[in-house]
């Protein structure tokens, strides 16, 4: 035994025993510190509240027509890592989403629970809003043409509605059952304005009752091109130039020479009935040498004519030979 007590497997063996108890004591002291620490208490230093988070709404859309009460909801964050903070306040950078679950349910109408998907486990968020109304509706989808408010009434006198041309001219409309039941008409609305020519527009599209109300469906275009064609009474007459002012010296006539012979006028009945002929004056006062003027024409209140203005010629004539400028 003595002689065993001195071997070198002894101590090997009596080594290796002291190891695994303090390995045990070292692990049991560690265990020991660590259930006596407090954990970190979840406090947080930045707080971001985003507003108008549209709400996903999960059914089935193939089926059914979905109404809510409300469509977007604020939603307070707050996190100890501002980065990622500002990453989900960001439009841009945002992959939270607030979801309303309605798969599987038919039609009806319920109270739904808000929850917060995608959110990085290192943020904390609270929704403004716990929950929403919806009211599920078996979808129906028709196809109408589009009316608009626009009429003769519109045109000045004298004026002619010939005929409005819209682009689209139908429209896709989707809705649940009970506002498509009630839809009569898809109208373009514009404000009432006189109508003295032809004009294009853009005017928003809305789904109607017979009533005139507004239905919560949806259009598949919002907006049409209205082209509104007046038909006015025209008609052409001819120039007449007017020579006008005072003669200088060595001169005795002029002669008045303009391209355009006729112009076309357009507005009521009556004044183009009236009106036979477009004089035009012409100063001549100093003039001594040829000379060009653009000329305005001056037309009665209420008559439009193609052009505005002319070009006019003006030679001075004299009893002598004219001299060349």
């Amino acid at each position: 035994m003595k002689k065993f007590t001195h071997s070198k497997w002894f101590y090997r063996i009596l080594s290796f025993f002291f190891a695994i108890l303090l390995y045990f004591n070292a692990n049991n002291a560690m265990n020991t510190s660590t259930n006596n620490v407090k954990p970190l208490e979840n406090k947080s230093n930045y707080t971001e509240i985003v507003n108008n988070i549209p709400i996903t709404f999960n059914y089935d859309a193939k089926n059914y027509y979905l109404t809510a009460n409300v469509s977007k909801v604020s939603v307070t964050l707050s996190s100890m890592n501002k980065v990622l903070l500002d990453m989900e306040a960001k439009q841009q950078t945002r992959q939270l989403k607030v979801v309303a679950d309605l798969r599987g349910y038919g039609p009806g109408t319920y109270t739904v629970a808000l929850k917060v998907k995608n959110l990085n486990h290192a943020i904390d968020a609270q929704l403004g809003l716990k929950s929403v109304q919806v009211k599920l509706e078996k979808k129906v989808t028709r196809t109408m043409n589009i009316s608009t408010n626009i009429d003769d009434s519109w045109t000045t006198k004298g004026n002619q509605l010939k005929s409005i041309e819209m682009t689209p001219q139908s429209v896709t409309v989707t809705g649940g059952a009970n506002e498509m039941a009630r839809l009569t008409k898809v109208q373009a609305t514009v404000a009432k304005r006189p109508l003295d020519k032809t004009i294009t527009m853009r005017a928003p599209l809305k789904a109607l009752d017979a009533q005139g109300n507004h239905l919560n469906v949806d259009l598949n275009q919002n907006f049409v091109t209205i082209t509104v064609v007046i038909d006015s009474p025209m008609k052409k007459i001819p120039l007449n130039l007017i020579q006008k002012g005072v003669l200088p010296a060595n001169v005795t006539s002029y002669q008045l020479l303009c391209d355009t012979q006729e112009i076309q006028i357009n507005g009521t009945k009556k004044q183009l009935e009236e009106m036979k002929e477009c004089n035009v004056p012409i100063d001549i006062s100093n003039i001594t040498h040829t000379t060009t003027k653009q000329i305005n024409l001056n037309l009665p209140k209420g008559i439009t004519a193609n052009i505005n203005k002319i070009n006019v010629t003006i030679i001075p004539k004299s009893d002598k030979k004219e001299t060349s400028y």
